[in-house]
């Protein structure tokens, strides 16, 4: 038995189970998928206010924009929703030659910021680096991924130590 629990925010209407994943105790993995192995549909009444939106990046900012190795990066990030809240936020980063690293920002409700300290390799490749994605949830369980070079353009450097 699988118990879901579902936000107070969410749409009312029509919902259906999208997969089961069924492992053995050697950890070998079978996925059905719903509407092709098998058919549950469910309904979801709801008198309150539905949040029917994903929360929403505002600005993205870097601490410095020279860092060196074994340094730690430090992303903030404003976002907001419109009814249910943010609950999460993640930052990923890219290097140069392709190294990359995604933390989970917190939340500082002094600067109403959400905070991600992403810390460098000693031996981290210099060059130029860029915040590559910013993936924001509500609490009632939207997510939105922003993307670097289409969202936002952050980027700073990494030097060696």
């Amino acid at each position: 038995i699988a118990d879901i629990p579902l936000s107070s925010y969410a749409n009312p209407g029509e919902y259906m189970v999208k997969t089961v994943i069924l492992y053995d105790n050697a950890n070998h993995a079978k996925v059905y998928w719903g509407g092709q192995d098998f058919n549950i549909h469910f309904n979801v009444e709801n008198d309150t206010v539905a949040d029917q939106f994903p929360p929403t990046l505002k600005k993205i900012e870097i601490e410095k924009q020279t860092y060196k190795a074994g340094e730690t990066v430090q992303v903030s990030i404003e976002a907001e929703d419109d009814v249910s809240g943010v609950r999460y936020a993640y930052v990923a980063i890219k290097g140069a030659t392709g190294e990359e690293k995604e933390v989970a920002a917190t939340y500082n409700k002094k600067s109403n910021k959400w905070i991600a300290d992403i810390p460098l390799s000693s031996y981290a490749n210099p060059g130029e680096y860029m915040v590559k994605t910013v993936i924001l949830y509500d609490n009632a369980n939207h997510a939105k991924v922003y993307w670097g070079g289409q969202d936002f353009n952050v980027f700073f450097n990494v030097i060696k130590s």
